[in-house]
């Protein structure tokens, strides 16, 4: 069945009561309104792929109203999603640490221990990314790019796989993951600088041993993205330590939320 914009428009009140009658509609800080909003934008730059197909205003086209409202419902969900990361406090060193393994998974089939490498913190910050680099309209083909992203960060998948899910070469899988590198350290410029800030005023805390180890660690492996196994052998302290260091820095960094940084 095809849908166009106006019979969109004359199921809004319905959508909109549907949003308001759900556990969707009640929770976070999003109203009924504003949610069936942003689940109806996706939901329109979803079905219309490409430029062409949205300048054309082509219809939808479902199976059915019921697979539109299943859509439309998985669209809500997503928005309540993206809406609670990008309201959500975030520490520098989550932003960071997940800014490091952006790098550690290039050139690689597959995320190297993708369970334990990601936490529900950088998980965070990577859904925050890819939500803005989703909205940034100077990004062409940012769909694409933060498709292929979800499919080997968080979801594991091998490259080849990506690649054929998103019907694109396995060279431009690499192209897109290198380009949201790049993409996503100009979006955490402002969090390194407060990692730096921090870093500083560790380095002479007359409370914390070995404050010098712990920031050169951070350094090494948060700005330099350095795995944490090799910042462990460069300061010969295993791995653990490493580890340990940076919880503690993680906590440290939270004593000073609100200072601007100091830029260096």
């Amino acid at each position: 069945m095809e849908f166009g914009e106006r019979d969109i428009a004359a199921m809004y009140d319905e959508l909109r009561q549907l949003v308001r009658g759900t556990r969707f509609g009640r929770t976070g800080t999003l109203s009924g309104t504003a949610l069936t909003n942003e689940a109806l934008a996706r939901l329109f730059l979803s079905a219309r792929p490409d430029d062409a197909a949205r300048q054309a205003k082509a219809p939808l086209v479902f199976e059915s109203k019921d697979h539109l409202l299943g859509s439309f419902f998985s669209a809500v969900r997503s928005a309540r999603i993206a809406h609670h990361w990008r309201n959500a406090r975030h520490n520098p060193v989550d932003v960071l640490r997940t800014n490091g393994l952006l790098y550690s998974v290039e050139g690689a089939a597959r995320f190297p221990e993708l369970e334990d490498a990601l936490e529900v913190a950088e998980i965070g910050v990577l859904h925050r990314l890819l939500e803005e680099l989703r909205e940034d309209a100077h990004v062409a083909p940012r769909e694409r790019i933060a498709r292929g992203v979800e499919l080997r960060v968080l979801g594991g998948v091998l490259k080849h796989e990506a690649a054929r899910m998103l019907g694109v070469a396995r060279s431009t899988i690499d192209a897109d993951h290198a380009f949201f590198q790049r993409w996503a350290s100009v979006h955490v410029a402002h969090d390194r600088a407060q990692l730096r800030s921090a870093l500083g005023r560790l380095r002479t805390d007359p409370n914390v041993r070995e404050g010098e180890l712990i920031a050169r660690a951070a350094e090494l492996t948060l700005l330099e993205y350095l795995p944490e196994a090799r910042v462990a052998a460069k300061l010969a302290r295993p791995v653990a330590e490493v580890r340990r260091w940076l919880a503690f820095l993680r906590g440290y960094v939270e004593q000073w939320p609100d200072e601007p940084p100091v830029l260096s």
